[in-house]
């Protein structure tokens, strides 16, 4: 259940800050101070990773709940593995926020398509 709300959480802050009209003016500002980061700020990818690290320091880390426990139970345990799995939430994250995006971008796809053929606006 964690991982769902996780999932749900970082991306749908990765795709209200990447696609988003409440974000819209922010990403037209970012991207004509620098291409780079406006290029970056519209990647669901890119903002999703960013994301993930948001919520580690917050403490909303899967990497914790799912890996620290069979970790613990190992020899290798000590305190630098325990603050790099922070950074490990970051591209667990990045995925999830991929993963959901291209999901909702295929069901609009799908969803156009589906209505332009049931109006037979697809026919040769």
């Amino acid at each position: 259940m964690f991982l769902i709300a996780y999932l749900f959480t970082s991306a749908g802050i990765s795709i209200i800050i990447t696609q988003g009209n409440i974000f819209e003016r922010t990403r037209s500002l970012i991207e004509k101070i620098s291409p780079f980061f406006g290029e970056a700020i519209s990647c669901p990818m890119c903002v999703g990773f960013w994301v993930g690290i948001f919520l580690a320091l917050l403490g909303v880390s899967p990497a914790h709940v799912y890996l620290f426990p069979f970790i613990e139970s190992t020899a290798i345990s000590n305190k630098a593995i325990y603050y790099f799995m922070y950074f490990l939430d970051g591209p667990i994250s990045s995925m999830l926020s991929w993963g959901f995006y291209n999901l909702i971008d295929f069901l609009q796809k799908k969803h156009i398509y589906d209505l332009l053929d049931k109006d037979n606006m697809l026919a040769d």
